[in-house]
């Protein structure tokens, strides 16, 4: 992130963002946005990529990570505002319209943007967690559909992540809650993650397995140090937002065309990613009118397992696309 300048934003809802930034002259700018349990140091491969190609890069903590600000509150996520937070930095920056590119969560996030100021977009691109229009949910109806379309309980794992103590049980068992998200074993990460309370025995129990090249100890120092500082409770608000319907509440006012995304988009998914099938990104062709899908050899993580496919990939798109 050398190539970047570090600043902060008050927003007008209150909160403080902090972000890298580095403004474009003749090429579009590219807004990154991380997932959970991420800060923004997971786009730096990107960042060094598309910064020495000439492109504007801006790179936030997002709302309860890094040096933003942590609310407790669930409604404080709602999208409208975290877009709306966005938006601010792209004013602050005077960049005019961004190309999205989130992960994870930050996926989600990007759609969101296009959702609430589509006129700010330029293209979207969807890393491991494809676009979905607005809906009610609850959590026993997500399980439910899973279950019946994958065969397994893909959503297991957010009746830890959901629970009221799930935040504290994390931050008592770091290390071990390192070793769950990046273990090298897919299988064993499988298991973990989408049979009921795996994961919440798993934490509690203090389990360690060995872990992925990317999850060496340099990162596993840099995720323990930034999560003891900063906690759980505002990143895990994340699940809460859509399973207490915050989201859903503020977009039900918008026109179905909305949800109609007509920008250049891509989606970026990883072959063995068990949380996030590729295949779900079929749903996408009704909803995007220029889509392009690509599979990667990669877990939930292709961020870090993959970046420099990720980066031919998303630059051969941006060439032809944007």
């Amino acid at each position: 992130m050398d190539l970047l300048t570090p600043r902060t934003l008050r927003t007008s809802r209150g909160f403080t963002y902090s972000y890298y930034v580095k403004v474009a002259v003749a090429k579009p700018t590219l807004l990154f946005l991380h997932g959970f349990p991420e800060t923004a140091q997971l786009w730096a491969a990107q960042a060094k990529h598309f910064v020495a190609l000439g492109y504007g890069v801006i790179i936030p903590d997002c709302l309860g990570y890094g040096g933003s600000s942590k609310p407790t509150q669930t409604e404080a996520y709602n999208s409208q505002g975290v877009a709306g937070d966005i938006i601010e930095i792209l004013d602050a920056e005077k960049v005019d319209k961004v190309v999205p590119v989130g992960h994870d969560w930050g996926s989600y996030l990007a759609g969101r943007i296009y959702f609430w100021h589509p006129d700010r977009v330029l293209g979207v691109a969807f890393l491991s967690v494809p676009f979905n229009p607005a809906r009610e949910v609850t959590l026993q109806g997500l399980v439910r559909g899973m279950q019946e379309r994958l065969g397994y309980n893909v959503f297991a794992y957010w009746e830890f992540l959901t629970a009221d103590d799930a935040g504290s049980k994390i931050e008592t068992n770091l290390k071990s809650f390192f070793t769950a998200l990046f273990m090298k074993c897919d299988d064993t990460f499988k298991s973990t993650w989408c049979e009921t309370g795996k994961l919440r025995s798993y934490v509690e129990r203090g389990e360690i397995q060995p872990t992925k090249d990317f999850a060496d100890s340099q990162f596993e120092k840099q995720f323990i140090s930034a999560f003891q500082e900063g906690g759980f409770t505002g990143p895990l608000q994340s699940y809460h937002a859509v399973i207490g319907n915050n989201h859903y509440n503020h977009e039900k006012e918008l026109s179905a065309s909305r949800f109609q995304i007509t920008k250049p988009s891509i989606y970026v998914g990883g072959s063995k990613d068990s949380l996030s099938p590729p295949g779900g990104a079929n749903g996408m062709r009704s909803l995007v009118e220029d889509l392009r899908i690509e599979v990667l050899d990669s877990s939930h993580w292709l961020v870090r397992e993959q970046p420099s496919e990720l980066n031919r990939v998303l630059e051969s798109w941006i060439k032809e696309k944007i």
